[in-house]
Order: C-alpha cells, then structure tokens, then sequence
C-alpha cells in the first residue's frame, strides 16, 4: 500500500542519542502531542517550546528510562510470539508524515494495520488502566495513527516486570483533529519564537528557571497591563488558600482531639484517619485515601 509517511531513519538503535535528539527537533513527535494540548502529566506548552528551541537542556537519561529502553525489544519478541503483531513488523524506525512533515514519529513497531508502542510500569498503576487507557497516551496513539496511517494503536504494557497486557486505541477524528491542530499551532510557535503562556505547573516553573538564568543587576520591567486584573486575582487567591489552610487545620484538630488515644478514626465504617506513632515515639496524623481512590 501506499504510505503516508517518509522513513528519515531505518534504524534508531544505530544512531547516537545525539542524533536522535537533533532529528526530534525537527518537528515534534508523538510523545509531544499530550504537551501541546497541556495534558501532559511530565511536560507543559511552555516547557515543550523551550526544549524545541534549545533553550533548556535534554532531559538526563535515568534507571527508569535505561530499563524501558532495554525491556523494549523483550515486549516485541513476546507480541510477536502472542501474535499480536506479524514477527516481521518493522521496528525502530523514525518517519515524517508526507502531508504535515512537523508531524514525526518513532514508533516501537509498525505492522500492516498496527502501530505498536511498548511501555513497561509500575505493578500498582494497572488500575489507572482499567479504566481505559490514560488520556495522554491516547493522544500519543492518535500522533502515531495519524503520522503512519494506520487505524489501530496497541499498547503492550508490562506491569511490574511479570505482567504483560494488551490495550488497543482505534483512530478517532474527533480526538485526532484537535489534536493535529494544536499541534500545528505549537510548531508556528517553535519556528517564529513565539512562546505560549506559561501556567504553573512543575514543568512550566522548572522551563522559566532554566531559560532565565541571568540576572540584570538593578533592571526593571513595566508588566503589560493585562496582568494587572491577574495579580489583584493572586492576591484573593492566595488570602483564599490561607483561610482553606487554616480551616483543613481546624477540621484536622478536632478530628485528632476526638481520636484521643487511638490510632484509627472510622466515618461510616471506613478509615478516615490514623494517629500512629514512629520508632522515635512521635505520633504521626495521616488522612486515610477516600474509598473511590482506592477501587
């Protein structure tokens, strides 16, 4: 048949991890797409932006990553050997789709009529995907649709090193074509230097950190007026969350006041609370996780 996309790399393991981190800023892959649409639970708009641009640097590599990496080509084998793909799928290639060349992608393995992208995690997090696959792989799965043209995007995912699943994503317009154009949006931002605001995530306050590192001795700057209704909002905010705090400190007293010598409090029959006491004879106050968090 033929392809949507062009291949700008046959074989992925054959390259330098610098290699491969200068041919992904040539447009933004897959594992983008979740950040484009600030859904990305590692990764905001703005961080995304400074890292196309070179303005912060690459993330390390870690045990984490070095184990995906090396688990990766073990998941494969054992698809194929479940048949869940053909032996023969291509692996490791990097591609470009024909139509929208920012649009990259380095699938794990491409079949007939599958993308295959493997992932290795934690034993504990197999509930979070009971309930479907999480939303920012769902949106990885679309970018990997959508750069090679196939209609279906399976997940093997290994949970705690012994327990291997399959979870398949099918194409879906309705959560691709936003996703294409945020995407489109983003990459305009990377290529005319135009950042997207920052929010306050973790990862936008990391970005700004890293981009901003010098310091103008006595320089000043007139913030832009539309800020102005948005610092007398932080003020209100902020006198809100200091009058939460001290509320969750009342209700936390009382709570412990009415636990008096005991360890657990129970509502309704459930744990609510618990009042222990460490190794050093300090009693630790803890609030039990709501029964919905735990299921």
């Amino acid at each position: 048949m033929t392809e949507v996309f062009e291949v700008i790399c046959d074989d992925t393991t054959t390259i330098s991890r610098g290699e491969w981190l200068m041919l992904r800023r040539q447009g933004l892959g897959s594992s983008d797409a979740a950040a484009a649409m600030s859904m990305s639970p590692w990764t905001s708009a703005y961080s995304l932006w400074a890292e196309k641009r070179g303005l912060t640097p690459e993330v390390e590599d870690n045990e984490r990553f070095r184990w995906g990496r090396l688990l990766e080509p073990l998941i494969l084998d054992e698809c194929a050997e479940r048949k869940w793909m053909r032996p023969q799928a291509e692996r490791n290639l990097m591609v470009r789709n024909i139509e929208r060349p920012w649009m990259l992608a380095n699938p794990d393995a491409l079949d007939h009529e599958l993308v295959i992208e493997a992932k290795t995690a934690d034993g504990w997090t197999r509930d979070k995907w009971e309930a479907g696959v999480p939303d920012h792989y769902v949106l990885q799965a679309m970018w990997l649709m959508e750069v090679t043209g196939r209609p279906t995007c399976t997940f093997p995912v290994l949970f705690g090193g012994n327990d291997l699943q399959r979870y398949l994503v099918d194409y879906d317009p309705a959560v691709a074509e936003p996703m294409v154009a945020a995407g489109e949006v983003m990459w305009e931002r990377i290529v005319t230097d135009r950042p997207p605001d920052a929010d306050g995530s973790e990862a936008s306050m990391l970005a700004l950190r890293q981009v901003f590192t010098e310091v103008v001795t006595g320089g000043a700057v007139e913030l832009p007026g539309e800020l102005e209704p948005l610092i007398e909002d932080r003020r209100l905010w902020a006198q809100r969350a200091k009058d939460a705090e001290a509320e969750v400190d009342r209700v936390k007293a009382l709570v412990m006041q009415a636990m008096g010598e005991n360890e657990l409090a129970l509502m309704a029959g459930f744990p609510a609370a618990t009042w222990t006491t460490n190794k050093n004879g300090s009693r630790i106050f803890r609030w039990a996780a709501p029964e919905k968090e735990k299921r």
